[in-house]
């Protein structure tokens, strides 16, 4: 793990860090950059779409340069906030980062996804394999769990069941007439 303030770090940053670890013996099997939106663009521009696009492209060089995976994550725009898939459409403030990653996955989840601990994954754009394809998911945002089912598969059942808003609030309100059983018995 290494820490860089918000927009110290460029791309060259992190080159720099990995030529480092390697010549200490140590070469990574995945670089995970927590958000590379917040990364200094080499190149500053005019328009902040511009510097995204400068960044990610710079990224996926330095996976291609040194042959490893870089993941990184970023936002959704406010389009997206009770959709059941996130789309490429609504991808937070530069389409180049689409156009520029290999994989590109979304996460959804609706105000009864974060009750139920239940979303979506949705492949939207795979060079390598297939895309298109849109996974019942349990989360557990306490250790960081996720769970991807097979929709026909017996688990994926299951979790698309408990995503069903009615389910969840029917499950709300049993939960909150049983609390108020208890507090009014003891």
């Amino acid at each position: 793990l290494k820490f860089f303030p918000t927009k110290t770090a460029s791309v060259t940053t992190l080159k720099a860090h990995l030529d480092k670890m390697i010549m200490q013996g140590v070469k990574p099997d995945i670089v995970i950059v927590d958000y590379a939106d917040l990364l200094r663009s080499a190149k500053a521009k005019e328009k902040l779409h511009e510097e995204l696009e400068t960044t990610y492209e710079d990224l996926r060089g330095l996976a291609g340069e040194y042959q490893i995976p870089v993941v990184t994550a970023s936002q959704a725009n406010r389009s997206s906030v009770e959709s059941d898939i996130v789309t490429s459409d609504q991808v937070a403030s530069s389409f180049s980062k689409i156009m520029i990653g290999d994989v590109i996955i979304s996460l959804a989840r609706k105000t009864t996804d974060k009750i139920a601990g239940t979303g979506r994954v949705h492949f939207i754009k795979n060079r390598f394999g297939p895309d298109g394809l849109t996974l019942p998911t349990k989360l557990n945002m306490s250790n960081g769990r996720i769970d991807m089912y097979q929709e026909s598969s017996i688990k994926g059942k299951e979790t698309k069941t408990e995503m069903d808003e009615d389910s969840v609030t029917r499950k709300s309100l049993a939960t909150k007439y049983s609390e108020l059983l208890g507090n009014s018995l003891g």
